[in-house]
């Protein structure tokens, strides 16, 4: 990722300007990339990451990141949610080396829940 961001910077073409921190917290290193997208008005934007257990855990700040982390030690993770299970394939080949998911609907109800 160190690589991307530099040779990303190093384009003068660039469609964006990266800059990528890190910081160590007892055990674990943090990263941060952000970016700006001078071309398209300058629409920022922020990952944060970090490595547990030999998987990359990605989210949208740190807050997030905490609570995976604490989410996976305590054992609640997506493997013990029947809400992810019920939307694998069927064919009983479940085996995969990476996933993306976000439960959109949660998501909402929660955003509706503040708004009203």
């Amino acid at each position: 990722i160190e690589h991307i961001v530099t040779a990303v910077n190093q384009r003068p073409d660039s469609p964006a300007k990266l800059s990528l921190t890190k910081e160590q917290v007892g055990q674990q290193t943090f990263y941060t990339l952000k970016g700006s997208t001078p071309k398209m008005g300058e629409l920022p934007f922020e990952i944060d990451y970090v490595f547990v257990d030999s998987y990359l855990v990605a989210a949208a700040n740190r807050g997030l990141l905490n609570t995976a982390i604490q989410n996976r030690s305590t054992g609640y993770t997506l493997s013990h949610s029947a809400k992810f299970r019920d939307q694998l394939p069927r064919d009983a080949y479940a085996n995969f080396s990476g996933i993306i998911y976000h439960d959109m609907g949660s998501a909402i109800n929660s955003l509706v829940d503040q708004i009203t």
